[in-house]
């Protein structure tokens, strides 16, 4: 629905919870949704953007290593 309605915003928030959600059953799902909402937010500069990209960054770093 949120791709639908071209509502990024959300739709990064909700995919960055499904990643939440799946990191202890679904490495590999968890991360193509954590990269998709950071890419996502990317387009946004204020503070609650750049705090949610600076947490799916470093949730990406982490499962990396």
């Amino acid at each position: 629905m949120l791709r639908t309605l071209n509502n990024s915003w959300y739709l990064a928030l909700a995919l960055e919870h499904l990643a939440d959600a799946l990191a202890a059953t679904d490495e590999e799902q968890s991360r193509r949704h954590r990269e998709e909402a950071a890419s996502l937010v990317e387009q946004y500069n204020d503070p609650k953007a750049l705090a949610m990209h600076e947490r799916l960054a470093s949730a990406l770093h982490n499962t990396r290593n």
